[in-house]
């Protein structure tokens, strides 16, 4: 879902700041290679460290990862979507119900699927 909400970001940056179609798709292809590059560098990582060192680095960059989310989701999506006054009436009930699903989608899924000590997938 944060691709989504990067490129989601991307696109209505790109037609507010009206760039020009070939810098825009300059930063399409730059954000498509985030996600194979990521899968190399998660992957890369997990190989040459183990342990505590391992932990520490994964904790990183998802921390990083959920932190540009929320960035893009507020500052880039959802604050300027509400300084339009217009559909107002809407837009606080769907931001709101947006909310409460993605809460109880995360509470439906509570548990680690990387370690499966403790419990048995039947």
């Amino acid at each position: 879902s944060s691709g989504i909400n990067a490129e989601y970001g991307l696109g209505s940056r790109l037609v507010t700041q009206k760039i020009r179609f070939q810098k825009g798709c300059i930063y399409a292809m730059l954000l498509s290679l985030g996600t194979p590059v990521g899968i190399v560098l998660g992957v890369t990582v997990e190989a040459k460290l183990n342990g505590s060192i391992l932990d520490l680095v994964s904790a990183t960059i998802q921390a990083l990862g959920i932190g540009i989310f929320l960035y893009i989701t507020f500052a880039e999506i959802l604050f300027p979507e509400l300084k339009d006054k217009q559909n107002m009436q809407y837009k606080i009930p769907i931001i709101c119900l947006g909310i409460v699903v993605i809460g109880c989608a995360s509470l439906l899924h509570d548990h680690n699927h990387g370690s499966h000590e403790g419990h048995d997938h039947h």
